[in-house]
């Protein structure tokens, strides 16, 4: 049996470790909250810039009499896969990975891009010409690096190297439920509502092909953003899940190490007792 000092020295252990997932829940609980009010103010800028981009169109097309500049019968697709770096997440990013070899065949995805630290430890052993690995910078940082590559995506649009650009990532339906989706970022989807109203003759400073390259950019970029956003609060979602799992089963092993303990020191103490009633019927 443990000596009450190596018992009480492993309780202690299991409490440190307690203490320090806790800590570490709290903080991703608060970074998630942060990161969903980011969300809130993205996804409104995104209707915005969708909504100029339509409107650019149908003034584009009318001068083309009515002629659909948009879609091309190419298949020179682009798919981009979002992961991150962030551990004790579960099997999150596994969930992206198992998702691209069960619908690869069916997808066709083309030449990938697959963005973060953990996509390339995933993806290692699938190493084709036909992928390129790339890491992401920390949250603080990612807006200057979403411009730079929206403007990357948008000069491969314009040079003809792609038609269509799909992207993959986490989407948080809660705290508990992180799903795949996949949408596709160009061509850019056509707002019904905003090109068949009739709302006068615009006045346009500069060409419309210049402000069209510049809206394409900028949807790019703020979606791109947005995506970010979301694979980072799918992650730490994930991670508060994980790690409140694992606070309790701590607990619950300082339970059961106490039970243990006890058990056993009421054992010794019975086997004493015995003895001891032996030895007295003995004289």
């Amino acid at each position: 049996m443990k000596s009450y000092l190596q018992h009480k020295q492993i309780v202690d252990s299991y409490n440190d470790v307690s203490e320090t997932i806790k800590t570490l829940e709290k903080i991703s609980t608060g970074e998630l909250h942060n990161l969903k009010k980011q969300r809130e103010a993205v996804v409104d800028h995104v209707k915005i810039v969708s909504a100029l981009y339509s409107r650019l169109i149908s003034i584009k097309n009318s001068q083309l009499n009515n002629k659909n500049i948009l879609f091309s019968t190419n298949s020179k697709g682009l798919t981009i896969i979002v992961t991150g770096k962030l551990s004790l997440v579960g099997e999150l990013w596994h969930k992206l990975y198992n998702f691209f070899l069960k619908t690869k065949e069916e997808n066709k995805f083309g030449h990938i891009l697959v963005l973060g630290e953990k996509g390339k430890e995933l993806w290692s052993d699938y190493v084709t010409e036909n992928i390129t690995f790339r890491d992401l910078p920390e949250m603080e940082l990612i807006d200057v690096y979403v411009n730079s590559l929206a403007n990357e995506l948008s000069d491969f649009v314009s040079a003809g190297i792609y038609d269509t650009i799909d992207i993959v990532y986490l989407k948080s339906n809660s705290v508990t439920d992180q799903v795949i989706s996949k949408i596709t970022l160009y061509p850019i989807a056509i707002e019904d509502n905003i090109t068949k109203k009739d709302i006068g003759y615009p006045i346009i400073d500069g060409s419309i092909d210049m402000l069209l390259k510049v809206i394409i950019e900028k949807y790019l970029a703020v979606n791109l953003y947005d995506i970010f956003l979301e694979t980072a609060v799918s992650a730490h979602a994930a991670r508060t899940v994980t790690l409140e799992h694992s606070a309790a089963k701590t607990e619950e092993l300082i339970k059961v190490e106490n039970q243990i303990f006890r058990r056993e020191r009421r054992r010794i103490n019975t086997e004493k007792q015995l003895e001891q009633f032996a030895v007295m019927k003995g004289l």
